[in-house]
């Protein structure tokens, strides 16, 4: 994963770096300094800043190879400051007095790198600071006698040593704004994205833009054990891999097909993406920075066990119009997270017969005007006259997703059981291969989504009311057109990503937020967002 910051980012942070910086130099606290001459050592103390200028200009920018510059020009200020000492001349005389400074079109150029602590925390780190152009001048007064002497002897030294605090003093405010207002806000993002609150997100997101568009009363489903009234299929446990072909306890599957789901973010409980910073890099206009991006399983012991590859570099496209966020997804990721999700169970679906159209064509017998499993397999009728059946389907193997402008493509071999749904009894299974081609495309701030089933296979062994795979073929034509008709309905109903970001992302000001699929094998997610909102929720 790659993410990538464009202008308006530094734009918008150059106006609050602007009111930052005024802010912490008018509340400057300098420490007692001391002076030293061939005469003696003066203090110079209670420092006290008298007048500033802000900047004329602001401007942070990405550098190659790595950092982001910050110039900060055309700035004034004032310091004043109590002296006090003893001078040797011919005998030792106390001397008391001021020191006056004075910094006219002062440039200041610092330079911050984005690290992180040993326990993955990001943060920006001041690798160098000072003062590029304008004009210090410091002299003392007050002092009697010695004024114009130590002014006339020492001028160069009490300017060089002006300029030293003054770029000292300058760059610690610089620093601390970074770890107040920046690393702070860094370390408060996570380190894990959890799947979970990903696909519940995904879903809340859907359902709310449907009953925006259309009657919530659509698929309600009442009883099991889902609230009474719940738009969409009723979300209960999963059910395990235990459970083997041809189980003997009708009883116990019963209630194992009585606690699975057909799709519940629950399924992804432990699963995160893990968001360790890698790397970063930067060109004269934007910086990224390089994301682990692997998908990994909350208190389990991590193996090297991915069958894919980390792309070791995965590129924006060039031609695209920029957003201020870029996040550039690759296939490693969505391969590791439907890896980890077969390795755990996660990919284990049930269709009873309360889903939406699949459900009404597993039942053995139906009148002449409806459509059923008898319609290509008349067997089923024979030997289950009018029983509903249900269906658990999960993957044999992990499947693979390949990327594509504008598309994807999903491999997948797995298992279909089919059971009686009053026993629980399991009655037959078909393993089958299938390539899914899935479509997803933003126009005016809506994702469209499509499905289309490519490939259906029936593969032996089969079990199945004694049939060969030949004589399937009805079933398997059957299957595709449910399939696709199932996520023409879930899917017409556009995701209005504009309502959405109101919705949920108002504390961000998000806004223009655009999902595409590239022909590089990966997903870009763009959004435009307020970064003053961001910091301070305003």
């Amino acid at each position: 994963m790659r993410v990538r910051l464009n202008d308006p980012v530094y734009y918008q942070a150059e106006n609050i770096i602007e009111a930052l910086f005024s802010w912490q130099v008018h509340r400057t606290v300098i420490p007692t300094q001391q002076q030293c001459f061939a005469e003696g050592c003066v203090s110079i103390f209670n420092f006290r800043m008298s007048s500033f200028r802000p900047p004329a200009t602001i401007a942070l920018q990405p550098t190659p190879p790595n950092v982001l510059a910050l110039t900060l020009k055309n700035f004034d200020l004032d310091i004043t400051g109590q002296v006090t000492g003893t001078l040797q001349m011919l005998l030792p005389i106390p001397v008391t007095g001021r020191i006056l400074v004075h910094a006219r079109n002062v440039v200041l150029r610092s330079e911050m790198e984005m690290q992180k602590t040993r326990g993955g925390v990001a943060f920006m780190k001041l690798s160098s600071c000072g003062i590029q152009g304008g004009f210090v001048d410091a002299k003392i007064v007050d002092m009697g006698l010695f004024t114009d002497t130590v002014n006339t002897k020492y001028r160069n030294e009490i300017v060089d040593k002006a300029k030293s605090l003054l770029e000292s003093v300058l760059c610690d405010n610089v620093n601390k704004i970074l770890k107040s207002e920046f690393n702070a806000r860094l370390a408060d993002i996570p380190k894990k994205l959890y799947m979970e609150d990903v696909v519940e997100a995904i879903m809340k997101m859907a359902n709310e833009t449907k009953r925006v568009k259309r009657d919530s009363k659509d698929f309600v489903i009442k009883g099991l054990s889902a609230p009474e009234g719940r738009v969409g299929v009723a979300t209960i446990k999963e059910i395990t891999r235990k459970t083997s072909i041809r189980l003997q306890d009708a009883l116990k599957t019963k209630r194992l097909l009585n606690e699975s789901s057909f799709f519940s973010p629950s399924k992804f409980e432990g699963l995160y993406i893990d968001l360790d910073m890698l790397d970063t890099s930067a060109t004269k206009s934007e910086f990224t920075i390089g994301v682990d991006g692997t998908v990994l399983k909350e208190q389990a012991i991590q193996v090297d066990n991915i069958p894919y590859k980390r792309p070791e570099r995965i590129r924006f496209a060039k031609n695209q119009k920029k957003r201020m966020l870029e996040l550039l997804i690759s296939e490693y990721t969505l391969n590791s997270l439907l890896f980890q999700s077969f390795s755990f169970n996660a990919l284990k679906f049930h269709i009873s017969g309360k889903t939406p159209i699949l459900g009404p064509l597993l039942r053995t017998s139906c009148s002449l005007d409806e459509v059923c499993l008898s319609d290509s397999i008349e067997e089923a009728a024979e030997q289950y006259p009018d029983k509903q059946l249900e269906l658990v389907v999960y993957p044999s193997k992990a499947p693979r997703i390949t990327m594509y402008e504008d598309s994807a493509e999903l491999a997948l071999k797995g298992l279909s059981e089919y059971y009686l749904e009053e026993s629980g009894e399991q009655i037959g299974s078909i393993p089958f291969s299938a390539d899914v081609q899935l479509g997803v495309n933003t126009k005016d701030g809506k994702v469209y989504g499509s499905l289309k089933v490519k490939n259906l296979e029936f593969l032996d062994p089969v079990d199945f009311f004694g049939l060969s795979v030949e004589n399937l073929d009805g079933l398997r034509k059957a299957t595709v057109g449910a399939v696709e008709n199932l996520a023409k309905q879930k899917l017409e109903t556009p995701i209005d990503l504009n309502e959405i970001s109101r919705a949920k992302f108002e504390r961000f000001g998000m806004q223009n937020v655009t999902v595409k699929l590239l022909e590089q094998g990966a997903a870009m997610v763009q959004a435009d967002f307020d970064l003053y909102r961001t910091f301070y929720g305003q």
